[in-house]
């Protein structure tokens, strides 16, 4: 048979082309001679082609790395390398968690937003692993998060996803409408490579945004410390605390409380309120010496609305510590503040915990480490004066 025959021929080009030469000029049929010769040209010409898309490839992926906007990154995936899959679509989709929703830029450079909770994106969320898709019949690929916008007509797709180290899935590179019907594994290994070109690209642009921000807001930092080794009153530093934490972190409500001589003291614009070491939320932690975080004020024995800031938001509360001689641990105030997600810790999410993953989403690592900073400045500036009032 015409299968048994391509199996013997591809078996016999295994051993060497000398042994494939050999193997035609000994065929004695001209028509046999010719499939022999065929099946080798039409094998070359596919290797030939393979390796020219997947050339165009790497140079276009190599590209990606130059750049340092996500949406750019997107855009030119989407312009500069459908043709390298034959494809009509292809979408790097990337998270936006604070939203729940991905996006991604087409080769118009028109956004496209996706729901996850329907199509062939969330079957991938849920089981974590590549899709390849041949035809799509009672099945869809994504829901669109924008009113009257219809789901996109798929006819076949490949799907890669994205994961950070930590596994979580970050991002979906589409491969679809693909025009070569009898599509396989040149298409995927060619959206393996491409998809691992696009955590590095995406990688690169976080790593980077992370350094500027955190370099940006070290001299914050710095300026605030200036700012408060100023300040004559006990009132105008916690009003300059809280002002400078706002403007760093961009926290929506925060209040600075003073720890004397076994006191909580609040000093405001009109009065000082003075109250119990063991009051509140900041009296425990004035006291425990460590940080605290309350996701629902409401559920917390500690809480009391004399010291405590109340919010349906969580509350982080943070003690400014002196360490003296002699293992000594002296607390010399209370930060506390309204974070603006419910979390189970402060300001870690998205691409990887340490080093990349605010900018897809939100308000992450460095910005802990900055707030850690912050108080220990804080703590400096505490030492130094000698308030008048």
């Amino acid at each position: 048979s015409d299968v048994y025959k391509r199996q013997e021929y591809m078996g016999i080009i295994e051993h060497g082309s000398a042994a494939f030469t050999q193997h035609v000029l000994n065929i004695g049929d001209i028509f046999e001679k010719r499939e022999a010769i065929t099946l080798v040209s039409s094998q070359f010409l596919s290797y030939r082609d393979f390796s020219e898309r997947l050339n165009t490839l790497v140079r276009e992926a190599v590209a990606l790395l130059k750049l340092s906007d996500l949406e750019e990154i997107q855009a030119q995936i989407s312009k500069s390398l459908r043709a390298v899959f034959t494809a009509e679509r292809l979408h790097l989709w990337l998270l936006d968690s604070a939203t729940g929703i991905f996006t991604t830029l087409n080769h118009e450079r028109r956004v496209l937003r996706c729901l996850m909770n329907r199509g062939l994106l969330n079957e991938i969320i849920r089981i974590g692993k590549p899709v390849s898709r041949r035809e799509f019949k009672e099945s869809f690929l994504y829901e669109p998060s924008t009113e009257g916008e219809e789901r996109p007509a798929v006819e076949n797709a490949i799907i890669l996803p994205l994961k950070n180290r930590s596994g979580k899935v970050i991002g979906f590179l589409e491969v679809s409408n693909i025009i070569n019907e009898f599509f396989g594994c040149d298409e995927e290994y060619l959206g393996i490579v491409l998809a691992n070109f696009c955590l590095l690209a995406v990688g690169n642009v976080l790593k980077t945004k992370v350094m500027e921000r955190e370099l940006a807001m070290k001299t914050m930092i710095y300026e605030a410390y200036v700012d408060l080794c100023h300040v004559g009153s006990k009132m105008d530093f916690a009003s300059r605390v809280v002002h400078w934490l706002q403007r760093i972190f961009g926290l929506p409500e925060a209040k600075y409380i003073y720890v004397e001589t076994g006191s909580l003291v609040e000093h405001t614009t009109t009065r000082v309120n003075v109250h119990g070491s063991s009051v509140g939320i900041i009296g425990h932690v004035a006291r425990e010496q460590r940080s605290l975080i309350v996701n629902d004020v409401h559920l917390s024995r500690e809480y009391n609305s004399l010291v405590d800031i109340y919010s349906v938001l969580p509350i982080y509360t943070i003690p400014i510590l002196d360490e003296r001689e002699a293992n000594q641990t002296v607390t010399l105030g209370v930060l506390q503040m309204v974070l603006t997600k419910k979390k189970d810790l402060p300001f870690t999410e998205m691409f990887d915990e340490a080093e990349y993953n605010e900018f897809v989403s939100g308000f992450e690592e460095p910005v802990e480490h900055m707030l850690k900073v912050f108080c220990s400045f804080l703590s400096l500036a505490m030492k130094t004066l000698s308030f008048t009032s």
